[in-house]
């Protein structure tokens, strides 16, 4: 759940998390360099749990989006999508940047394990300092155990499917999914474009979806062959919208053409429209997209579906679903 840049709420933002700047919220990473660490685990509240607690220290809540690994049947492999977050940060820094990256290291919640997702970063990796540049790249140093062999035992078991027609070991292969996670997650902020990450002093060597080395730091467009060809970022899953609310993501879809669809918990399609994202066939565009719902319709559990068509025979393929709430009301 993202905020504008004049501070302005995202229209899905909920009345408890206090909408922030992101320049402002940014403002902790500094050229001079963040020690993340000592924000400790008591300046991230837990994601579980959305009402300000009136004994906690005092700080304002912002709400992230946490990129996890979709262990959703019928794809190719894993994939890296968004789950909601609520860190609280200092008011007199503001290092939503770094608050989010500690929360993502925590690992996956509940409602984020229910929704198909794990984590692929290994247990007990820590963040030892973060630097952003004035280009836009954050260089992270993280403990070694991001390099490590362990996999999660239900990620391993859809490992073994080659993915984007790469064979690389399951290791490997998480190995770049917990990268893609960290990268995705630092570079919803405006402020963050690209990631160097750094392990034992040394600059981790990073790849891009067809197996090239990269040229400097590393965005969201390296890690193609794990990101959905239509990536919903905006709403997040569970989140509670209003009649009128804004569908936000990135597609790589042919002709840049996608549907977005509204489905009740019982089936009844709402909505059903196409989008159009500004590129497509082969180059990640973004799209955004403002559905309403009919007057009249009931609060209660839907479905957000992004597809695509196929172009040679119709059928619905690259579905993206993101459960929500309909808050009830009328467009007005």
């Amino acid at each position: 759940m993202k905020v504008h840049v004049d501070g302005s709420p995202y229209p899905n933002s909920l009345e408890s998390v206090v909408p922030l700047s992101r320049r402002a919220l940014l403002a902790g990473l500094s050229v001079v360099g963040l020690f993340v660490a000592s924000l400790g685990r008591a300046a991230v509240a837990a994601q579980t749990d959305p009402t300000p607690r009136p004994t906690r220290t005092p700080g304002e809540r912002a709400a992230v989006s946490l990129y996890f690994v979709s262990l959703a049947p019928g794809r190719l492999g894993p994939q890296v999508r968004p789950y909601r977050g609520v860190v609280t940060v200092d008011p007199t820094d503001r290092r939503v940047a770094a608050a989010a990256l500690e929360l993502l290291l925590a690992g996956p919640d509940d409602d984020t394990l229910d929704g198909g997702s794990v984590t692929a970063i290994p247990p007990g990796v820590t963040v030892i300092s973060a630097d952003l540049g004035d280009d836009g790249t954050v260089r992270v140093e993280l403990s070694g155990e991001v390099l490590g062999d362990e996999v999660d035992p239900d990620l391993a078991d859809r490992l073994t499917t080659p993915a984007a027609g790469r064979n690389d070991p399951a290791a490997d292969r998480a190995r770049r999914l917990a990268l893609a996670q960290i990268v995705f997650t630092l570079t919803q902020f405006e402020t963050i474009s690209r990631v160097d990450l750094v392990v034992d002093g040394d600059l981790v060597a990073i790849t891009d979806f067809l197996g090239n080395p990269i040229d400097g730091a590393a965005g969201r467009d390296a890690f193609e062959e794990v990101t959905p060809l239509i990536l919903i970022e905006h709403p997040l899953p569970l989140e509670t919208v209003p009649a009128v609310f804004t569908v936000s993501g990135s597609a790589n879809t042919f002709e840049a053409s996608l549907f977005l669809r509204l489905t009740t918990d019982d089936g009844e399609t709402l909505l059903d429209q196409p989008v159009q994202a500004t590129s497509g066939s082969g180059t990640r565009g973004t799209f955004a997209a403002d559905p309403t719902f009919p007057d009249g319709t009931a609060p209660g559990a839907i479905t957000l579906l992004g597809y695509e068509r196929s172009a040679r025979d119709g059928s619905e393929v690259n579905l993206f679903e993101v459960p929500l709430r309909f808050a009830g009301g009328d467009a007005g």
